[in-house]
């Protein structure tokens, strides 16, 4: 899965059982946190046949504020999204560990043409 950068102000990575969406962005500078907000929203994975969302969790969101270099909000946060949308903490898991790579790349392309900029000034 690619994570969606054309709006700057809201990413957005989908799985076949999650929307996940990144509101307000993230910010370029200070590299030792990567602060989100983060919304998850079941969708209706009409690929398998056998897979049946619960019509009340069908577009059911949970949206929280963490930091994805925070090992223990983000653990709290994966187990809480599991609960609430009664999906797998294992899916989660690997969703928002493939978001935070792809972010780390985003944010250093980003830097990258801010110091071009700067040079070519």
């Amino acid at each position: 899965m690619t994570i969606e950068t054309t709006n700057p102000h809201s990413f957005t990575y989908k799985t076949e059982e999650l929307l996940i969406e990144l509101l307000g962005g993230i910010r370029i500078d200070g590299l030792d946190r990567m602060q989100v907000t983060m919304k998850v929203t079941t969708v209706v994975n009409r690929k398998q046949a056998g897979y049946l969302v619960n019509p009340e969790l069908a577009g059911l969101s949970v949206r929280h504020n963490l930091d994805l270099y925070n090992d223990t909000q983000v653990e709290k946060f994966v187990r809480r999204v599991a609960e609430k949308l009664e999906t797998g903490s294992i899916a989660i898991t690997k969703a928002i560990a493939d978001i935070t790579s792809q972010l780390e790349k985003y944010r250093l392309k980003q830097l990258d043409k801010q110091e071009t900029r700067k040079e070519k000034a």
